[in-house]
């Protein structure tokens, strides 16, 4: 106990992945004061210039417009999860161009065209054995892990960091991503905005209790999908109508009820004072404004700006 660090989480999975590195006949690259030893040419490169080097786009999806149906934002969690433990899935949609197949024992295995492959499946193993805890056993240790999961593969604090991995690891994550948007839409599901992170979508129900039942059923039939089986979907934000720019430049008509609650009830229409876009800012919540551009108008202007956006959203809603 006395030689945890203060990050006990990252700490802990230093030590659980050195172990199985270690079980499974692998070279630790732990090197001094937390940098890695990759040996080679790489030894003479900085860990920055790899991690820029290995550095992978952005995964952003957005479709702006005007939303005229309940919207509902989504957190994402457990992706990494998903994209570990299934990467077998990846790896044959890929054709093994992924991880490669593994064509004999253990002195014979061919691994893929990713210098971290090796590692990958050792970390795969890992996950799976705290997935296989903290479900079974219900070890609250194990689930704390998976938790933190993504934050310990790209936390500079870990002993472990490696670049390479840090890299197999994103992109088995926006495989399943982009797997999961395709799954969406053929759910007749409209996707507003999208990252790794949440996922805001158009229902195209007009009440709460049939939006309600839309994200229920996309739950429910994403869950079947054995890619997506660690996959959790909270709703943690709704609007009956959204206005959608990009995820810093919206406005929405809020909804009372957030989705997560077990019943959802119709909210009643705003009165004419919370429409004035002065009391949106000064903290009353019917019309949710986000507007990054408007920063930059002049004061005067900004408010004729604000009760445009307010009546395009609120008239066409009232004679809904």
């Amino acid at each position: 106990v006395g030689n945890l660090h203060a990050d006990w989480c990252v700490h802990t999975a230093d030590t659980f992945f050195a172990r199985a590195l270690a079980d499974d006949e692998q070279v630790s690259w732990t090197g001094v004061g937390g940098v890695p030893d990759l040996g080679g040419g790489a030894s003479g490169v900085s860990l920055s210039d790899l991690d820029g080097a290995l550095e992978s786009s952005r995964m952003e999806i957005t479709n702006a417009g005007a939303y005229r149906s309940v919207c509902v934002e989504l957190k994402a969690h457990h992706l990494v999860v998903c994209a570990i433990v299934n990467s077998g899935i990846l790896n044959d949609l890929e054709q093994g161009a992924l991880l490669g197949f593994e064509t004999g024992t253990k002195g014979t295995t061919r691994l893929g065209g990713h210098d971290a492959a090796g590692a990958f499946k050792t970390l795969r193993k890992l996950v799976s054995n705290w997935l296989s805890d903290a479900s079974d056993y219900g070890n609250e240790y194990a689930d704390k892990l998976l938790q933190q999961l993504q934050r310990w593969l790209f936390s500079p604090l870990s002993a472990l960091r490696e670049p390479a991995l840090r890299h197999l690891v994103e992109l088995c994550m926006k495989k399943v991503f982009t797997l999961l948007l395709a799954e969406i839409r053929k759910l007749q599901v409209d996707v507003v905005y999208a990252d790794m992170r949440r996922i805001i979508i158009a229902t195209g129900k007009h009440d709460l209790a049939s939006a309600a039942s839309c994200v229920e059923g996309l739950k429910t039939a994403l869950h079947k999908r054995e890619l997506f089986s660690w996959l959790e979907l909270e709703p943690v934000k709704q609007w009956h109508s959204l206005l959608f720019r990009g995820p810093f430049d919206y406005a929405g008509i809020s909804a009372v009820n957030l989705p997560g609650e077990s019943q959802w009830q119709d909210s009643i229409a705003p009165m004419d004072a919370q429409l004035d876009p002065r009391a949106v800012r000064t903290g009353e919540h019917s019309l949710d404004m986000v507007w990054n551009i408007a920063l930059f108008l002049p004061e005067a202007v900004r408010e004729h700006f604000y009760a445009i956006v307010g009546e395009y959203l609120l008239i066409p809603w009232k004679h809904d």
